[in-house]
């Protein structure tokens, strides 16, 4: 029984594989009136965002079972950028862009504005 019992702990502990972002994005907008176009650079679960204003931010990222959170820093404490964590291993990630303090009982139901991430190489 113990020779059954250790191969499938040892499968079970092995296939959990940990999804992190690295490497650099280019931020697009789908309306891009509020918020701007940049570069964002992720780094496990640190990000920050070159904003074309020579406005550097800088956040955490928060990984879910279905999805990511990026959370602001100091200016954009209220913004949060969602999306799913299958989407990690693609070039293109569609996200979506919450207000915390929106008015809403849940803030991830409403989309403020969205767009794509784009893998630099």
């Amino acid at each position: 029984m113990k020779y059954f019992i250790i191969p499938l702990l040892f499968f079970f502990f092995s296939s959990q594989q940990k999804t992190s972002l690295n490497g650099s994005y280019k931020l697009e907008y789908k309306n891009p009136t509020y918020f701007q176009n940049g570069i964002i650079f992720f780094e496990d679960s640190v990000y920050s965002m070159d904003l074309s204003r020579n406005l550097k931010l800088k956040g955490t990222i928060n990984y879910g079972k279905n999805l990511t959170y990026l959370e602001g820093g100091n200016v954009f404490s209220n913004i949060v950028l969602s999306f799913s964590t299958k989407d990690i291993e693609k070039d293109t990630i569609n996200f979506q862009v919450h207000d915390k303090k929106g008015g809403v009982m849940n803030y991830l139901d409403v989309s403020i504005n969205s767009g794509k991430l784009i893998k630099i190489k």
